[in-house]
C-alpha cells in the first residue's frame, strides 16, 4: 500500500470493516477461518466461505513466508480460479519497497498446448454456418505488476514518499502505469495525488485523484476528489470524512460522497457510523442517508484462540413501516492458533 492509500484510510476502515461488503460479488453469507504459525515463521489461513449471491461454496488458502536467504518476504493465495502470488523485498535499502505480484487462473494454462485442429479447419464451413469458421485459440488471462516505493525524511517536519507501479489487469489485459506521492507535516496535514493511465495513451488517464487530511488530537479529517473515465465518459465525486475518537472505548465517523460532473446528485450519499469496544466485544453501527440503509456489527472472542463475528444490513425505511425488507446477514467464525 502506498502513502498516499493511507490518506484517509481510517476513515474508509471504521465505516467498512466487521460490516458486510459493499460489492455484492464479495459479500458472504457465512465463513469459516483457520490461521495458524509455524516455528519457522510460515503462516498459513485456510478460509470455506458461501456467497450471497449465488449461494455457492468456496474455500481459499493464504502462506506468507519468509525467504531467508533472499531475504524476500512471500505471500501465495491459493482460489478454485485463481492463484496469486505477491514477493516484497522492503529491507535491502532503507526506505525502499520493491512488490512484484502474478496472478492467474491455472484452468486457463490449457490455452497455451491447444492446437488449431481442434477446431474446424479454416476455410470449412461449420455446421449452420455460412461463413467458413476459423479456428481460434483464447490466449490464458493473467494479471502481473511490478511496483516500486520509496519514503524518505526530509526533516523534523517532513516525510515525503512516491510509488510507481506498472501491471496488466487480468479481468480486461489492460496495460496500466501507475504514480503516486505524499507529503507529510508534523502538523498533522497530509497531502498527495496518483494518476492511473493507459500505456499506449500515457494522456488519457483512467483514474486522477488528489487527496488531503489533517490530525488534530483525537480528530481526523480527509477529502478527496477522484476523476474516473469509463467508455470515454469523464466522472468525478467529492468524497470528505472525519473521524473522532470520543474515548477509549468509543469512536464514531462519518463519510459524504456528491458527484461533481457525470453523475447525478441522487447519487450523493452521507454515511455515519458508531463503534463501541467493551472488553473483547465490539459494537458497529451504520447508517446512510437517503438509501435509508442500517448496518450493524458485533464481534467478541470466544477464547484465546477463537473469534465470533456477526454482521446484518437492511433498509431502515421498509423496517419502520412494517414492510418486508430486503435484508443481508453474515457471520463469521475464526480460529487462530499462531
Amino acid at each position: 500500500m502506498s502513502q498516499f492509500e493511507k490518506l484517509g484510510k481510517a476513515n474508509k476502515d471504521l465505516l467498512t470493516k466487521e460490516f458486510i461488503d459493499d460489492k455484492p460479488d464479495k459479500q458472504q453469507r457465512r465463513r469459516v477461518e483457520f490461521n495458524g504459525k509455524s516455528s519457522n515463521g510460515t503462516k498459513v489461513s485456510f478460509s470455506a466461505f458461501q456467497k450471497l449471491s449465488d449461494e455457492s461454496t468456496e474455500g481459499s488458502l493464504k502462506i506468507n513466508r519468509r525467504m531467508e536467504k533472499l531475504d524476500i518476504d512471500s505471500e501465495i493465495e491459493i482460489l478454485p480460479n485463481n492463484i496469486k502470488g505477491k514477493w516484497t523485498d522492503s529491507d535491502r535499502v532503507k526506505g525502499l519497497t520493491v512488490e512484484a505480484t502474478v496472478e492467474g487462473n491455472p484452468a486457463d494454462l490449457g490455452g497455451l498446448f491447444a492446437k488449431k485442429a481442434d477446431a474446424p479447419a479454416e476455410g470449412t464451413p461449420a455446421e449452420g454456418d455460412a461463413e467458413p469458421a476459423k479456428a481460434e485459440v483464447k490466449a490464458p488471462k493473467f494479471g502481473a505488476s511490478l511496483g516500486v516505493k520509496y519514503t524518505k525524511k526530509v526533516n523534523d517536519d517532513f516525510n515525503v514518499a512516491g510509488a510507481i507501479k506498472a501491471s496488466q489487469e487480468k479481468k480486461d489485459g489492460a496495460r496500466l502505469l501507475e504514480v503516486s506521492t505524499a507529503v507529510h507535516h508534523s502538523c498533522g496535514g497530509s497531502f498527495g495525488g496518483l494518476v492511473k493511465t493507459p500505456f499506449n495513451d500515457l494522456q488519457k488517464f483512467k483514474e486522477l485523484a488528489v487527496a488531503a487530511q489533517f490530525a488534530e488530537g483525537e480528530l481526523t479529517f480527509n477529502g478527496q476528489i477522484k476523476w474516473e473515465r469509463k467508455d470515454d465518459a469523464l466522472k468525478s465525486n467529492l468524497t470528505a470524512g472525519v473521524v473522532h475518537a470520543y474515548n477509549a472505548q468509543t469512536q464514531w465517523g462519518a463519510e459524504a460522497k456528491l458527484p461533481l460532473k457525470g453523475g447525478k446528485l441522487e447519487e450523493s450519499e452521507l454515511r455515519a457510523v458508531l463503534q463501541r469496544n467493551i472488553g473483547a466485544e465490539q459494537y458497529k453501527l451504520r447508517v446512510a442517508v437517503p438509501s435509508g440503509r442500517i448496518a450493524g456489527a458485533f464481534s467478541t472472542d470466544f477464547s484465546k484462540h477463537s473469534q465470533l463475528s456477526v454482521a446484518a444490513e437492511g433498509d431502515l425505511g421498509k423496517v419502520v413501516k412494517g414492510e418486508s425488507a430486503d435484508y443481508l446477514i453474515s457471520s463469521k467464525l475464526a480460529f487462530n492458533a499462531e
